[in-house]
This record gives structure tokens, sequence and C-alpha cells, in this order.
């Protein structure tokens, strides 16, 4: 039988139709920051992959990303808001005030 490991999420993204693009990051997953630019890379590389295995072409679509990630560097298309909360065994836990 195989041992059940549990897992630490260093990074979340899913879109939320009612509040867009939505990010989690425990950045004390890692000790020194640019080691995120390594995340980030595998990560694109990773994308770029499954969109290769749909009949893309691989390095077209990691050229796409690429191209994008610096745009947005360069100017942000929405402003990052700190969400103050804790990560736990099940996930990130946040008070998330109703705006109604």
């Amino acid at each position: 039988m195989s041992e059940i490991k549990k897992i630490h999420p260093c990074l979340v993204i899913y879109n939320n139709p009612e509040q867009g693009l939505v990010v989690m990051v425990q950045h004390k997953e890692f000790d020194a920051p640019g080691v995120w630019g390594i995340v980030l890379a595998d990560a694109i590389q990773h994308i770029s992959n499954a969109y290769a295995a749909d009949g893309m072409v691989g390095a077209e679509v990691r050229r796409s990303i690429v191209e994008l990630l610096l745009a947005e560097l360069e100017e942000p298309t929405d402003k990052a808001q700190r969400l103050d909360g804790e990560w736990t065994d099940e996930g990130f836990i946040a008070p998330i005030e109703d705006e109604t």
C-alpha cells in the first residue's frame, strides 16, 4: 500500500465568474523569492504541453504566454488585492465580506 502524503499548495489560481481571476499564494513555501521564477517557468511549460496535446504548437503557445506575461507586468490590467487568511489542511481559509 502506498503512503498518503499531504500536499502544501504554494499557488492556487481559479477563475471566478463574479470576481474574475483569484490567485492565492503561500509565499513562505520557498526561502528565496527568485525560486518563483522557476515555478512560473515550469507552470508555463506545463500549460504549453497541455495545449500541444490538444494539437497546438507548444513553442507558439509558450511565446504567446510569455508575451502577455511581460505586457501584464509592464501594465497590469487589474490591481492585486490582499486577502488575509490562513492556510490550513483544508486549504486557504479567509473571511470574505458580502458586498450586497
